[in-house]
């Protein structure tokens, strides 16, 4: 049925019908990679988790073509933060105070309000399995 169908439109239909999945995978591959930092960062995804994305993201993709456009940004990830975090957690020579820690993420331009946030944001993230 669906070469019938290119076979009938000639050449211009099939330059169209690239085009529109193109453009759909584009989506999905960038919806995909939005839940993924969203809820995983840049970890390894176990094979269950990965199923759960995936199904996330068709769930958010389902959505936008309702019309429910509001994006979900609960439980986005500061993922710069998080990478900053472990590089210097990786070239510390004796572990830092998180004192220590908020001034090295001022010298690179990142903002954190104080010390017991960055202590509580530090803590979640090694619960999660980001740090």
């Amino acid at each position: 049925m669906i070469t019938a169908a290119l076979e009938a439109n000639g050449p211009a239909g099939r330059k169209s019908v690239a085009y529109v999945l193109a453009v759909l995978t584009h989506v999905g591959f960038g919806t995909y990679n939005d839940v993924r930092k969203r809820h995983v960062a840049n970890n390894e995804i176990p094979p269950r988790k990965l199923f759960w994305v995936i199904g996330t993201a068709m769930q958010e993709i389902g959505a936008q073509l309702r019309g429910d456009s509001t994006p979900n940004t609960k439980g986005r990830v500061n993922q710069g933060l998080i990478d900053v975090i472990r590089i210097v957690s990786q070239h510390e020579i004796k572990k830092l105070t998180y004192r220590e820690l908020k001034d090295a993420l001022e010298y690179v331009l990142i903002h954190v309000s104080d010390e017991n946030a960055l202590r509580l944001f530090v803590y979640r993230a090694k619960k999660r399995g980001w740090l």
